[in-house]
């Protein structure tokens, strides 16, 4: 904070003034010591596409392989995972929760945090994340139930339709959304 005070102060107010402008001070120092180049930055950005509660840890490792060169490899290996979670968590952008004393973990990402990362995201970038989070949504659903998986979709969708973005597997997840 004191070595980017200044420039901080100098960050103007997003879609909600009050609010918007320490997420995305706080999001700027986090994204400066996870690196904005790193797995875990990448992983943040998948979130921002998704619903904020209940990514399960088991939907990032399922759907690795559609997720790009960087996030692939979480596919074969859990600890790569965890690591990435965990400094996500270290810096307060993820949240992650036991469900039921269980194994079984989901991650939770600010609604504002998601707006803020999406707001930042050039047009290519939120291309790149609508249609890598449809491959995911799609790949995962082979494995996981639909009810843990719709209110992704759902949000997903939401994103595509007000960012205006042209992604094919868009019908996909209609049908799926139809199906209920």
């Amino acid at each position: 904070y004191r070595l980017y005070r200044s420039k901080l102060y100098q960050i103007q107010s997003g879609m909600i003034p009050d609010y918007a402008v320490p997420v995305a001070s706080a999001l700027m120092i986090s994204s400066m010591m996870i690196g904005r180049q790193s797995i875990a930055f990448e992983l943040l950005q998948l979130c921002a596409f998704l619903a904020p509660e209940g990514i399960p840890d088991q939907f990032v490792s399922l759907a690795a392989t559609t997720l790009g060169p960087m996030l692939s490899p979480l596919a074969d290996d859990p600890v790569l995972l965890d690591q990435a979670i965990r400094s996500l968590v270290r810096y307060s952008l993820l949240e992650r929760e036991e469900q039921n004393g269980t194994a079984f973990t989901t991650l939770s990402i600010h609604r504002i945090l998601q707006l803020v990362l999406l707001d930042e995201m050039d047009t290519s970038t939120r291309q790149l994340w609508a249609e890598r989070a449809a491959h995911a949504i799609i790949q995962a659903r082979q494995t996981m139930t639909w009810s843990v998986l719709q209110v992704h979709a759902r949000q997903c969708l939401d994103h595509i339709t007000h960012w205006n973005l042209s992604v094919p597997e868009t019908e996909i997840l209609q049908t799926y959304m139809r199906e209920i």
